[in-house]
């Protein structure tokens, strides 16, 4: 029973609110109610990121686990460094001078040609004027005084330390012969053939008659 209607009709509608048959609410009120939720939803959406704001680490607002970053490691270089070579041009390990690291690099040239893979280091003495020019008169005159050699063969392979005896003493001798026309005063001169860090053979001169080989494994 919903009582006397009286009054006008605007009276009416202001007075009287008629009930949601579905909420059990009146209208006005249920209105109401939806317009403050809809102003509210804003201000939700900018919960999570004043969450985010308070903390450095990162948060789950559904698991509240925390994510820790884990620093990876810097690889670090690994490269080979290259030979070495002195300001005047030289690699000191092929000879202790110019002319004596061109001299080895000839040398390894003709071991190529008889199919031998060596890696040498030549050492001669005296050493003076070993970088002059080479039509210089200080040149020619170092060229007379060179007396000492020492020429170590190290064999990258095993052409020559299963080759035949006579063949690999062969080698030996003329290869003291190539050093030996660019060096015509040689009277000191050792030859040592190294494979595995291991002496192979040897060939030496003390200025007189013929060189000495001395093959260890023939």
């Amino acid at each position: 029973m919903w009582g006397v209607e009286t009054g006008s009709e605007d009276t009416r509608k202001s007075i009287i609110s008629v009930p949601d048959p579905d909420s059990g609410l009146p209208r006005t009120a249920r209105t109401s109610t939806i317009s403050a939720v809809r102003k509210l939803l804003p201000l939700l959406a900018l919960i999570p990121l004043l969450l985010a704001g308070c903390s450095s680490k990162t948060i789950s607002a559904f698991t509240n686990t925390t994510v820790a970053t884990v620093a990876r490691p810097t690889p670090v270089s690994t490269a080979v460094p290259p030979p070495l070579v002195l300001s005047m041009g030289y690699d000191q390990f092929a000879g202790n001078c110019p002319d004596a690291a061109v001299e080895d690099t000839t040398l390894i040239a003709y071991a190529n040609s008889q199919n031998y893979n060596f890696d040498m280091s030549l050492t001669i003495s005296p050493t003076g004027g070993c970088g002059a020019d080479l039509k210089s008169a200080a040149y020619a005159n170092f060229i007379r005084q060179v007396g000492q050699a020492t020429l170590i063969l190290n064999a990258l392979d095993t052409a020559w330390v299963y080759g035949y005896v006579a063949t690999r003493d062969t080698f030996l001798t003329n290869l003291f012969a190539q050093l030996q026309a660019h060096y015509p005063s040689l009277a000191n001169v050792t030859i040592t053939v190294l494979y595995g860090g291991a002496t192979r053979a040897t060939l030496t001169y003390t200025g007189h008659g013929q060189p000495t080989v001395q093959d260890l494994y023939s």
